[in-house]
């Protein structure tokens, strides 16, 4: 009996991937004192106390620092407005964001 030979094409369900550039992390801030940091809520539960928690020991830590508690204005898997990201990048020297649950 002969047998019968099957051939299967597999096509990458990526699709075409255009090129990426990597670009290096942000520059590292020697001290947090006298900065100011943003904590980035995104309204997930028990996000806003993990973030109130770390408040409070970091301005144990850096007492001349500026802690901004900055939640989401929206539902915590909605994109927010440009203005909300535009405040952060204006003001912030560093960012905090945690996810809770």
């Amino acid at each position: 009996m002969e047998q019968v030979r099957i051939t299967y094409k597999c096509l990458d369900p990526r699709g075409d991937l255009p090129d990426r550039e990597f670009i290096s992390p942000a520059k590292r801030l020697s001290d947090l004192n006298n900065k100011t940091i943003y904590f980035l809520d995104i309204i997930k539960r028990n996000s806003k106390v993990i973030m109130r928690n770390l408040m409070d020991l970091m301005k144990e830590q850096f007492p001349d620092s500026n802690l901004v508690y900055y939640p989401k204005t929206s539902f915590y898997s909605s994109p927010e407005a440009e203005e909300w990201w535009d405040e952060i990048a204006k003001n912030a020297d560093a960012a905090v964001i945690a996810v809770g649950d």
